[in-house]
C-alpha cells in the first residue's frame, strides 16, 4: 500500500485526517535527481473523531538522495538510473548494489538521528517524535 492509500484508509475507516506535505521528498534540479529532504512530518489529526484529544505525529522517511551521500553510492546512482526505483521481481542483488541500498539506509538514518540532541537519560518515544517534529519543521 502506498503512503497515500494508508492516508486515504485512515480518512475512510476511522475518520482521522493526515496532514502530510511529500514536497520536499520530490525530485529536483536538472536532471530531475536529488531530494531537498529524506523525510517529512506530517499530523494525524484525531481531534476530529475525539474533541480535545493531542494530535499525532507521524515521520515519514523515504530512501532518497539529497546530494550529500557518500561517494561510492552517488557513483553507483550516476551509473545505475534506476537506483531506488529498481523492480521487485528480481530480489537478488549484486554485492555493489546490496551495498549502496545498505549504506544509503544507513546514511539516511544518521542524518536524521544526528539532529537530536545527546542526552544521558534516554527519551521516551514521545519525546523522539516531539523532538523530531520541533527540528524538523516543513516549511
Amino acid at each position: 500500500m502506498t503512503w497515500a492509500g494508508a492516508v486515504e484508509k485512515c480518512r475512510s475507516d476511522i475518520g482521522v485526517d493526515i496532514v502530510l506535505k511529500t514536497e520536499p521528498l520530490a525530485l529536483c534540479g536538472t536532471p530531475a535527481t536529488f531530494s531537498k529532504w529524506h523525510r517529512v512530518i506530517g499530523e494525524i489529526r484525531y481531534d476530529q473523531v475525539d474533541l480535545g484529544q493531542t494530535n499525532g505525529i507521524l515521520v515519514y522517511i523515504k530512501a532518497s538522495m539529497t546530494g550529500d551521500e557518500s561517494t561510492d553510492v552517488l557513483s553507483y546512482k550516476r551509473n545505475h538510473e534506476t537506483f531506488l526505483h529498481e523492480t521487485t521481481a528480481g530480489q537478488w542483488f549484486t554485492e555493489s548494489q546490496f551495498e549502496c541500498h545498505r549504506s544509503l539506509g544507513l546514511h539516511v538514518a544518521r542524518m536524521l538521528l544526528s539532529t537530536l540532541p545527546s542526552n544521558p537519560v534516554p527519551p521516551t518515544l514521545a519525546q523522539v517524535f516531539t523532538g523530531l517534529q520541533q527540528i524538523w519543521k516543513n516549511p
